[in-house]
């Protein structure tokens, strides 16, 4: 049976990693098909083990074996298909993370998937991480890899202020503010943001304030909430500037939007 899972990272990993979530299809003669996922201004680091998956976005497949892959931002919603008996554990890192790794340009990688190194350290690795009895131990070994990377970009100063600006209001700002905030150029922060993330700071801040609508539309704190008034309270001009968004990042509308068809991050 097809299983999803969350983990919390330890203190040490923390600042870098949201959390450790897990496409579980190990024990499953059957293949999953069709699991949606949302962008949500993360990266991910894939661990597959197994016989693979399938990634659709933007109108690209992938077919993924055993293997460590880096997954850049996402644009549009991406849609996975599990073979069976196969298993992907991904770390979810924050927007500002890659920026103190590598100062390597990002945008190239954007709603892409691509193996992290040459075929034949990737399996030994694979099996360093599959040979893991716990959550805890694969934090361990997950602490000692990064560690090895750690190695911050001149820009990782202004990229870590902005996200955690941008994601603390919830999307609910202009490049202009956030700009004067951080004390640079508007000019210099879309810059930076297209190397170091892979999007435009307004690509970046959309995404991050409709993921915030969608969480509110799958876990409503009041059923009694209007699309329209919702729309309003996070700051789209009118409904048919939010229709509009939604549609061209999930291919769907609010009013056909169904959380049980998506891959949502667990409700605590």
């Amino acid at each position: 049976m097809f299983q999803y899972q969350e983990h919390e990272v330890t203190d040490a990993l923390s600042p870098f990693i949201k959390k450790i979530w897990i496409l579980n299809n190990s024990d499953n003669c059957l293949a999953v098909l069709d699991k949606s996922i949302l962008p949500n201004g993360c990266f991910n680091i894939a661990i597959i083990e197994g016989i693979g998956f399938t990634v659709r976005q933007n109108g690209r497949v992938d077919v993924l074996g055993a293997g460590i892959y880096f997954c850049g931002q996402s644009t549009h919603v991406v849609s996975i298909d599990a073979f069976p008996f196969s298993k992907a554990t991904m770390v979810q890192l924050y927007p500002w993370a890659p920026v103190h790794f590598t100062s390597q340009a990002l945008s190239p990688y954007t709603n892409m998937v691509s193996l992290l190194e040459c075929q034949k350290e990737n399996e030994a690795t694979i099996l360093k991480f599959s040979d893991t009895k716990d959550i805890n131990e694969f934090l361990d070994k997950l602490k000692v890899c990064l560690a090895k990377f750690y190695n911050p970009a001149k820009a990782s100063p202004l990229i870590t202020k902005s996200t955690k600006m941008i994601v603390k209001l919830k999307g609910n700002t202009t490049v202009k503010d956030i700009a004067t905030a951080i004390r640079c150029s508007q000019r210099h922060l879309q810059k930076i943001f297209k190397k170091h993330i892979g999007l435009s700071p307004k690509e970046f801040i959309v995404i991050i304030k409709l993921r915030e609508t969608i969480e509110l539309i799958a876990y409503p704190e009041d059923i009694h909430r209007s699309l329209t008034n919702l729309s309003l309270e996070n700051n789209f001009y009118d409904q048919a500037h939010f229709n509009n968004t939604f549609r061209a990042i999930t291919n769907t509308s609010p009013g056909k939007f169904f959380a049980d068809d998506y891959l949502l991050s667990l409700k605590k």
